[in-house]
């Protein structure tokens, strides 16, 4: 089967990894796949990540340009690759590929609750992220032509937190650095308003890269909470994967989130966890059997649950135990693929 794979930006992010995972298992198992990257947005250390085996098509169209140029670059590719499945990952993008060639597949996959789109006719078939997600799309489009694909990792790629000591020293927050959605500034905010006595036994990495980076530094230094939050900056898949063991939690506080990707990543490295009660996080702990959750979008929640994380940390390793083999049964990368296998075959 050949498969191509259409995203806006290829940059470290979530949406991106699970991509690099996906195509990497589909030309593992024969079928012959390429990634069209829409814009110029893309880095050399996400595609050194792809197997050589994938044909990596750049059409490096500028961010908001209306150039027709880019959209003949667009047909170009996309005509020369004579694609069974056309595997779009954003809404808005099958508007790219008019008409449709003879015979081709065209699956659209919905990656959060927010950005929905509108219907299109020519997708033969929606994937939603999770149950959220499928729940928005059929409220704002009345269509349940969609189906739920949770997002895969790879389990066993994490090196697995074995030790958990008595009380929480080492926090790590990993994501996007996006205000607007990764809330990075009320987490900054909240450790800001911590207890003394709290605030100077514990210490917070903030590991991503984004838009906002540059206003996170100034955040920290005008918040006057560099003693106890240092911005790492983007760091590399390959070091999440060895090094999110060597943290006691993981902080996420999404204003919203369709899944939560890194979420199940702390599930796989044996990370207790703390997060927003964003629908996709719900999603992801079972409503909170295998992680603890504080009211999205509010710092003064963030504060109160990592100082109830402190005074009670027992409790949130118990839910971390086991929850690797939960995340293997329900959001492994190997189920992920073969999943879209049957959704390719059915639609």
């Amino acid at each position: 089967m050949r498969i191509l794979h259409c995203i806006g930006s290829f940059v470290n992010g979530g949406i991106e990894t699970l991509l690099t995972n996906v195509v990497n298992r589909q030309v593992t198992d024969g079928h012959e796949v390429a990634v069209m990257i829409v814009t110029e947005k893309w880095s050399q250390q996400m595609i050194d990540a792809l197997d050589g085996r994938v044909t990596v098509f750049y059409v490096d169209k500028p961010v908001g340009s209306r150039n027709p140029w880019y959209w003949v670059r667009i047909i170009r590719y996309y005509k020369s690759f004579h694609a069974d499945i056309l595997h779009l990952h954003g809404p808005g993008s099958e508007r790219l590929f008019v008409p449709k060639n003879r015979g081709e597949r065209r699956i659209l996959t919905l990656h959060n609750e927010v950005n929905i789109g509108s219907f299109s006719s020519t997708v033969d078939r929606y994937i939603a992220i999770s149950q959220c997600v499928f729940e928005a799309f059929k409220q704002k489009t009345g269509h349940d032509n969609c189906v739920v694909c949770y997002n895969g990792v790879d389990i066993d790629a994490f090196k697995r937190k074995t030790i958990y000591k008595p009380n929480p020293h080492r926090i790590v927050a990993v994501g996007r650095i996006l205000f607007e959605v990764k809330a990075q500034d009320l987490i900054v905010e909240a450790f800001g308003k911590l207890p003394p006595q709290i605030r100077r036994d514990i210490h917070l990495d903030i590991w991503g890269d984004g838009v906002d980076l540059q206003r996170l530094h100034v955040l920290v230094q005008e918040l006057g909470v560099g003693d106890c939050v240092t911005v790492a900056g983007n760091v590399t898949n390959a070091y999440v994967r060895d090094h999110l063991c060597d943290y006691d939690l993981l902080l996420c506080a999404s204003h919203h989130e369709g899944l939560g990707i890194t979420a199940i990543e702390g599930m796989a490295a044996g990370v207790p966890l703390l997060l927003s009660d964003a629908s996709g996080y719900l999603e992801v702990t079972d409503n909170g059997v295998h992680g603890t959750h504080f009211r999205h979008s509010d710092a003064d929640a963030i504060r109160d649950e990592v100082v109830h994380a402190c005074c009670n940390y027992a409790s949130l390793c118990d839910k971390a135990i086991g929850a690797a083999e939960y995340a293997r049964r329900r959001f492994s990368i190997e189920r992920h693929v073969q999943h879209l296998a049957e959704i390719y075959a059915r639609s």
